[in-house]
């Protein structure tokens, strides 16, 4: 027994043994350092959805609670990921085992990942913002010329109306495209999708090569999501940046959608990236998402992983569909925010 106690103290992994209840009857030495003299689960985990999981849950099998930022008693912030499992004590008595597992180091990995992913495709978005200027610069420059030749105020009145027209269109786009750089902690806000996909097509629609054309239906009419707009921007622009470099030279058409659909009795938005382009090979459509995998020749294999990882951040999940010669269909489901309910 003293053998299986010194593995039990050894582990890394804070553990906690506690009843149904919530009542630690023991823990090991990781947990000790911060949580000695703690009588009850409740008072360790502050995140009540959590520790009702945990209570509630009878199934035999381990399951993941959630993860969860917790300050410890050295002031130190630290984040981790919590999972639970029922074993018998062999005396007709059933015990909870919750573990507390530290991901802080994995957090911030994924956090330069996603610095990595969106500075790839911000640096992949710079020559089409450059045309685009260019054409700002040449429109402001004919309608200035037109002033200096106008013999009448009313045709200044209007080409000046013009000319503010464009730098106001200019600045909108400056401050969408400094959202997507602009680098921001996970604060989640409810979101009318439809209305963000449409402000992120005015700006793709101006930096996409002339060979490729894009399109939106919205047949979720009016839905929320709980997002963080700036990084599905992000996805967003990912996914059309990939459908881009697939197409290649070729006619192409990017077409994006939305719509409401229900799993396990949950309402979710199912948003849709589909393109023309050749396809996806069955033998490597299931490793998409890994980290560093890529078949671009320069590519970083961060930008999908990072798509994955920002859908799973706002509490949904993605999935694709190719078929190689017609098409490739990234599938993102987001919870759809039902308001009078708990969110």
């Amino acid at each position: 027994m003293n053998y299986y106690k010194k593995i039990f103290n050894l582990i890394p992994d804070m553990i906690f043994i506690h009843d149904n209840t919530g009542l630690i009857k023991n823990m090991n030495n990781a947990a000790s350092v911060y949580f000695k003299g703690y009588s009850s689960l409740s008072n360790v985990i502050k995140d009540a959805r959590i520790v009702n999981k945990i209570y509630n849950f009878h199934s035999e099998s381990c399951i993941n609670c959630g993860e969860i930022t917790m300050t410890l008693s050295n002031g130190k912030n630290m984040e981790f990921e919590i999972s639970s499992q029922i074993f018998d004590t062999g005396f007709g008595r059933k015990l909870k085992m919750t573990i507390l597992r530290n991901i802080s180091d994995v957090k911030e990995i994924e956090k330069q990942f996603c610095i990595a992913q969106k500075q790839e495709a911000i640096g992949a978005m710079a020559v089409g913002f450059a045309h685009d200027f260019k054409n700002i610069l040449s429109n402001i420059k004919l309608y200035l010329k037109l002033i200096k030749q106008s013999s009448s105020i009313e045709q200044v009145i209007a080409y000046s109306g013009v000319v503010e027209d464009i730098i106001a269109d200019s600045n909108n786009f400056v401050k969408h495209v400094l959202n997507i750089a602009r680098d921001r902690s996970l604060e989640l806000e409810d979101v009318v999708i439809s209305e963000l996909l449409a402000e992120d097509l005015e700006i793709i629609e101006r930096i996409l090569p002339r060979n490729v054309t894009i399109s939106l239906t919205d047949m979720a009419r009016n839905a929320v999501v709980k997002i963080m707009s700036s990084r599905f921007t992000n996805v967003i622009f990912n996914l059309c940046l990939n459908s881009v470099d697939a197409i290649g030279g070729n006619q192409g058409h990017i077409h994006i959608s939305t719509e409401r659909t229900e799993i396990g009795g949950v309402s979710f938005i199912k948003i849709t990236v589909t393109d023309n382009g050749p396809g996806i090979p069955k033998n490597i459509i299931n490793k998409v998402f890994d980290n560093f995998f890529t078949t671009k020749k320069h590519g970083s294999g961060l930008g999908l992983a990072m798509v994955k990882l920002a859908v799973k951040d706002f509490g949904g999940f993605v999935e694709v569909e190719s078929e190689e010669g017609v098409f490739t269909s990234f599938k993102i489901f987001l919870p759809e925010v039902i308001y009078g309910e708990d969110k």
